[in-house]
């Protein structure tokens, strides 16, 4: 059998790219806004609440869905 043959037009090379796909994140997003998807959040806590958030969830407290910390914001005046 010859091995040094040329192989036949593309065989063994990858598809040719298409066009970009969306990132995971976008499609989540998409999602999101669609209503399909609804975060399920099971407590929100302020920053300064950080050691009482990881109890929290150390403990095994956290079940319905995820833990968020949030930092106090506002506009630069």
């Amino acid at each position: 059998m010859r091995t040094d043959r040329p192989h036949p037009r593309g065989a063994g090379l990858p598809p040719a790219p298409g066009p970009p796909a969306r990132s995971p994140l976008t499609e989540l997003a998409t999602l999101v806004d669609a209503g399909v998807l609804r975060p399920v959040l099971d407590r929100v806590f302020e920053r300064d609440a950080t050691g009482e958030a990881l109890s929290y969830v150390q403990e095994g407290r956290a079940k319905a869905g995820k833990v968020v910390l949030v930092a106090s914001w506002s506009p630069r005046q």
